[in-house]
């Protein structure tokens, strides 16, 4: 008789989680989910080999003591800086990062068109580098603004130079404070609020925001005729494909919404 396989839940963080993925077919995803506390990196992962557990999802606040401590990490997990899951390959754990295409695959779901897109970011964390590579889809303006302007260069440095039909990618970096926010902001239409906020009285009736901390934006936008999209899109869409890549098995997302208690 075989038993489902553990999957941590690392990090107190995540404890919530517990009952969401309760509500989810587990006798077909066939791992039992655990809440498991951090200690150290080394003691943490040998404990989960030793134990047999799958894989894990990783709470945001223990991703920047994991990530430096792990050889092997997916590509947006290298890019982005920060892991939300660890899966189980060849006998090691890989970090991964779910958030860059979930950011992608909701955008794509609620019908907005990336290609042509004309796309601001606003913050600093992995979560605003996540958002950056939105312009890989083929957008042809990208404007970063960051807390400090190093910060803003290194982010739209993790893009090549692609975009618009001419092959180039117009870039622009910034601090969240720079005068030129302004005029740049009147250019762009979907608008990324990823820790930080932009001015209420810049929103324009044709922008689209997409804000992963569920600010005030929202109800400025609103105000103008905007479109607001809802972050509970990227919340499922991330878990949905967090799961598959500890557990190797596809889940509806319409499964993951209702377990979550969002949707449309």
């Amino acid at each position: 008789m075989s038993y489902p396989s553990p999957l941590a839940l690392l990090g107190e963080g995540l404890a919530p989680l517990l009952k969401v993925l309760a509500r989810l077919p587990l006798e077909r995803l066939e791992f039992t989910p655990v809440v498991v506390p951090f200690s150290t990196v080394p003691s943490t992962l040998g404990a989960l080999s030793t134990l047999g557990f799958l894989g894990a999802l990783v709470d945001p606040n223990l991703s920047g003591r994991i990530f430096p401590s792990l050889e092997r990490l997916s590509t947006a997990a290298r890019t982005c800086g920060a892991v939300d899951t660890l899966s189980l390959l060849g006998g090691e754990y890989q970090g991964g990062y779910a958030l860059e295409e979930a950011l992608r695959v909701s955008l794509e779901n609620r019908g907005f068109r990336l290609f042509g897109a004309k796309l601001m970011v606003l913050g600093s964390g992995p979560e605003a580098v996540a958002a950056v590579q939105l312009a890989r889809a083929g957008a042809s303006r990208l404007v970063v603004a960051a807390d400090t302007l190093p910060q803003a260069e290194a982010m739209a440095r993790t893009l090549p130079a692609t975009g618009d039909s001419r092959g180039k990618l117009a870039r622009y970096a910034l601090t969240i404070g720079d005068e030129r926010l302004e005029s740049l902001v009147e250019r762009v239409d979907l608008v990324v609020q990823a820790g930080a906020m932009l001015p209420p009285r810049l929103w324009q009736p044709y922008h689209t925001l997409l804000d992963l901390y569920d600010n005030d934006g929202g109800r400025w936008l609103s105000r103008v005729g905007g479109q607001v999209l809802p972050s509970s899109d990227v919340q499922a869409e991330r878990l949905r494909l967090q799961i598959e890549a500890v557990s190797g098995v596809r889940v509806a997302i319409e499964t993951v919404q209702a377990a979550l208690g969002t949707g449309v």
